[in-house]
């Protein structure tokens, strides 16, 4: 079989060191085999060298050498071997290389030579008296899923990234894979495509955004401050012993890979609707100084609404007596609009003479005691 990749050139010789050749090798008659890795995955291209000093004939010019390659499956079936042509990487070298497109269905990828999961990929090389072998597992790889940091801001961008190398199924093509993102807000979520970063990476990526109103679409997300995103990766190319499907690259099994981050505030929740310092007035909203027993008076603050989206809130007022016992609890409900401002007020009319203490809190609401404001106090005579 001749291969479609053609004859490698020094750039190929840097390969071959870094991947289990010395950097000069001994004197010697034997041939060396190896492959450039040490795994292989089903739609992976293999180096597999020689180093043959005796296969220098003519120094003057790049010899050839002729092998065979096959799997331990076509061994075990008895299928014959393919026949490869390694070419010498430089004049004078005794080195030899070529390279083996690996599929694990040639009707669907293309390919030199059929594998399969969990296969022997093996090179055979005769002289005259012997023969040399040497053989590399071909294997499915371990996948990982991540975001790229811990938390985001709704108008961040976050990143989504998948390591497959097994989807790297066409080595000169960018290819794709789809993972499932959600959030609290938004269950249902978006199916997002994340593209191969380069033709032989195995790592795929994406950018997610986040809208706060609209609806989810395409690779923008629907989210609430303080939710929860999701992202889920179904791996369906598990290394052995996972059992194969019948296409013989998938597996039966699957493992489904999840990454998640927060989305943060835009503004702390402490700050979204800021009430003012209690102010004692009339019914008429005038200051009163000294206000009296029996005297019904208004216990006001202005709480503002910071952010660019409806509040709900409940303005808490708490009243306590210079012993600690509280004498009056009261409260009032409402939604603040975006960016507007509201003075809530509650009535009190004291009925015994004192030093009080009053308390404001700004909470959700009632049944969610989240506060939206920090506590204010002051205190007041009663005369």
């Amino acid at each position: 079989m001749q291969t479609p990749y053609g004859l490698f050139a020094t750039s190929l010789l840097v390969i071959i060191l870094v991947n289990g050749f010395p950097a000069s090798f001994p004197a010697q008659d034997e041939p060396q085999l190896a492959f450039d890795k040490k795994v292989y995955w089903p739609f992976d291209e293999a180096v597999a060298a020689i180093n043959y000093p005796k296969g220098n004939s003519d120094p003057s010019k790049k010899d050839t050498l002729t092998a065979n390659v096959f799997t331990s499956s076509m061994a075990k079936a008895q299928k014959p071997a393919y026949e490869i042509m390694l070419t010498e990487i430089a004049e004078n070298r005794g080195i030899f290389a070529t390279s083996v497109a690996l599929t694990p269905d040639p009707n669907l990828w293309p390919g030199d030579i059929v594998v399969q999961r969990d296969d022997d990929l093996i090179v055979e090389f005769d002289t005259s008296d012997r023969k040399f072998s040497a053989r590399v597992d071909v294997d499915f790889y371990s996948t990982s899923i991540m975001l790229a940091e811990p938390s985001y801001k709704v108008t961040d961008m976050a990143k989504i990234l998948v390591i497959d190398v097994d989807e790297n199924m066409r080595p000169d093509t960018i290819d794709t894979l789809d993972v499932r993102v959600w959030s609290t807000t938004d269950r249902g979520g978006l199916l997002v495509t994340l593209r191969e970063t380069g033709d032989r990476t195995g790592l795929f990526a994406e950018f997610l955004t986040f809208t706060l109103d609209e609806e989810s679409t395409g690779t923008r997300l629907r989210v609430s401050e303080g939710d929860t995103i999701t992202v889920k990766y179904t791996d369906n190319s598990l290394p052995a012993p996972a059992a194969l499907s019948s296409n013989n690259f998938e597996t039966v099994e699957v493992e489904e890979l999840f990454a998640s981050a927060s989305i943060g505030y835009l503004v702390p929740p402490i700050e979204r609707a800021v009430a003012s310092e209690p102010e004692i007035v009339d019914s008429r909203g005038e200051s009163v100084n000294t206000p009296s027993v029996n005297e019904q008076v208004l216990i006001q603050s202005e709480i503002t609404n910071v952010q660019k989206k409806k509040q709900p809130f409940a303005y808490i007022v708490q009243i306590k007596d210079n012993a600690g016992v509280t004498v009056s609890l009261s409260w009032v409900t409402g939604e603040l609009p975006p960016e507007d401002s509201f003075k809530a007020a509650q009535s009190w009319m004291p009925d015994s003479q004192g030093t009080f203490s009053i308390e404001i809190f700004v909470w959700e609401s009632i049944d969610n005691p989240n506060a939206i404001s920090p506590v204010r106090n002051t205190t007041v005579d009663i005369f």
